[in-house]
């Protein structure tokens, strides 16, 4: 009862950690480039500044996938050492913290390279950003017509797309709900 009790503390605990490392910057910035007024130069800089990030970050997401294994590794053997587990999860928030605090540095080193107008533009896509939950659920229960996949995304070959998204997924939810 206790090792379940601390696995299922443990197990969440590794989810609240859970953070994206972020991901490279589609090939196609036309849409972004469009919106915020950028020059050839801005672009050319913002996917430096991108790709100094991953490379800056790939060490650190290796390193994590490193000790997530072990933590798992340890949970699967039997009287698994509490603080042991208790340790390699401080180590991977540690890692986590750290990619957090290198996000922040390259997204504040792309923001500078906005001008001031560009900069009010990216503050409106920031609070459109927060309004994704709610934009994906009124979806989901049918106030709103189904979002398109962006450009980057792949297609798993169905007719209308990425699943959950597009023509081809819409109506799918009434005949689920009725199941």
């Amino acid at each position: 009862m206790t090792k379940r009790i601390f696995l299922t503390v443990v197990l969440s605990a590794g989810a609240i950690l859970a953070q994206s490392a972020g991901m490279p910057a589609p090939r196609d910035l036309t849409e972004l480039k469009n919106y915020l007024n950028l020059s050839d130069a801005q672009v050319a800089q913002l996917r430096q500044i991108q790709s100094e990030r991953m490379a800056n970050n790939r060490n650190v997401i290796e390193q994590i996938a490193q000790k997530e294994k072990q933590l798992r590794d340890a949970l699967s053997q039997p009287g698994a050492n509490a603080q042991a587990l208790g340790s390699l999860l401080l180590e991977i928030k540690a890692l986590r913290d750290q990619l957090a605090a290198n996000d922040k540095k390259y997204s504040d080193l792309a923001t500078a390279a906005l001008t001031a107008e560009q900069k009010t533009k990216l503050k409106t896509l920031q609070d459109a950003q927060q309004l994704l939950p709610a934009i994906h659920q009124a979806a989901a229960v049918g106030l709103l017509q189904p979002l398109s996949p962006p450009a980057f995304l792949p297609r798993f070959g169905h007719p209308g797309g990425f699943p959950g998204f597009g023509p081809a997924w819409q109506g799918a939810g009434p005949r689920m709900l009725r199941r």
